[in-house]
């Protein structure tokens, strides 16, 4: 019986061409794609004062049917006494207000909570919600972090960024 060969011919190339810069491009394509976080970031921090996250993230894009790299920001924050629609439409103003539009073919829930919207070259999806829904530590480390106003309605915020890219016909 003979053993199988294991091949890693991605392996060798880039081993071969690590002098064009090979080993390099994952990091510059890595950091880039977090960068896209930066201007929403800035928004839900500075803007809002929330507390937020920022982690990379591989986006399964609907509207593109693509698997992308991008990065994902988890907050949270809170908003004055308002009904769940008047708060929804407060933020997506801020949202609208910090520069942003929507996507063309944005195939998003527009009747809901979550809205895709881009600037330059950047779409983001932007999912409000109440309470705690992902459960993943990020959330669970901005809850904790967030001091809200006493009497303010807690809500957080998810948003993936990636690339902006023509819809899928």
């Amino acid at each position: 019986m003979t053993k199988p060969r294991i091949r890693f011919p991605h392996l060798i190339a880039c081993l071969a061409a690590a002098t064009l810069g090979c080993a390099t491009a994952p990091t510059r394509t890595a950091e880039r794609d977090l960068r896209r976080c930066d201007d929403p970031y800035r928004m839900l921090t500075e803007g809002l004062g929330m507390a937020a996250e920022v982690t990379a993230d591989t986006v399964a894009d609907w509207r593109t049917h693509l698997s992308l790299p991008g990065c994902r920001i988890t907050a949270a924050g809170s908003i004055a006494d308002a009904s769940e629609t008047e708060q929804a439409e407060a933020f997506f103003n801020s949202v609208r207000d910090a520069g942003w539009t929507r996507t063309p073919d944005p195939r998003d829930m527009p009747n809901e909570s979550a809205i895709r919207f881009r600037l330059n070259d950047t779409d983001c999806f932007f999912n409000r919600y109440l309470g705690i829904m992902i459960g993943s530590p990020a959330e669970m480390r901005v809850n904790g972090v967030y001091q809200g106003r006493p009497g303010d309605d807690r809500f957080n915020v998810l948003v993936q960024c990636v690339e902006a890219l023509p819809a899928f016909p």
